[in-house]
């Protein structure tokens, strides 16, 4: 009898609730009901090969989402499983002391060191538009503070049914200082936006983009954007 049930995957760690780490380098740990094996991405990056303990290093104060797939021995594979944490900020050390503040713990954020208020995105296209270089659109946007910006969402060519997934990124940028977020289209996308964009047809993305400041809060929101070519 053909096996074609897909395997059951959990995520341990980090856990559900509560969801913060003080660790720059946290370890994702998983298991599924069934032998198989394991493919891992972070911050919508490109799936890799992975197993449970496997680690992140280096991350940014702010939001992280980790995806986990299994696929079992005969090939079937699970459904994505994602797990949102946040990395806390280092905390303030009063002037002059070299210590931690009484009561909190070394490494975690200080609980109103910033505002209670979700962190305000602002993008600035040139012309009212982004642009399509090779695979990549490039974003560039405002934070009002220190925050972790995130977008992922579609293209899409107006009168066609058919959409086109990107693939998301995610940026760490300083209150006031500009970046930049940088999407990329499916390859197998390019030649029909391309001839739609030179025969003047409209190309837009809805996007979806999420930021979170250092203290956990976040605000997510929808926004069409139209594309041209480079």
């Amino acid at each position: 009898m053909t096996d074609t049930a897909p395997p059951s995957l959990t995520i341990d760690l980090p856990s559900a609730n509560p969801n913060v780490t003080t660790s720059s380098s946290p370890q994702i740990t998983f298991h599924a009901n069934e032998s198989a094996s394991f493919m891992c991405r972070l911050d919508q990056g490109a799936f890799t090969p992975c197993s449970s303990g496997v680690t992140f290093s280096g991350l940014a104060p702010g939001g992280h989402t980790v995806d986990v797939q299994a696929t079992d021995l005969a090939g079937n594979p699970s459904a994505i499983v994602s797990r949102h944490f946040t990395v806390g900020a280092p905390a303030a050390v009063p002037a002059g002391t070299g210590a931690t503040p009484a009561g909190q713990i070394p490494g975690a954020a200080v609980p109103g060191a910033t505002s209670r208020s979700a962190p305000r995105l602002t993008l600035s296209l040139r012309g009212g538009a982004a642009r399509l270089r090779g695979t990549a659109i490039t974003l560039l946007f405002r934070c009002n503070e220190t925050c972790v910006a995130q977008a992922h969402g579609t293209i899409s060519v107006r009168g066609s049914a058919r959409l086109y997934r990107l693939r998301g990124a995610s940026r760490l940028v300083r209150g006031g200082q500009s970046g930049t977020l940088v999407v990329h289209v499916p390859r197998s996308a390019l030649g029909s936006l391309h001839r739609a964009l030179h025969a003047g047809r409209r190309v837009s993305m809805q996007l979806t983009l999420r930021t979170e400041d250092v203290a956990g809060n976040a605000t997510t929101r929808t926004t069409s954007v139209r594309v041209r070519g480079s």
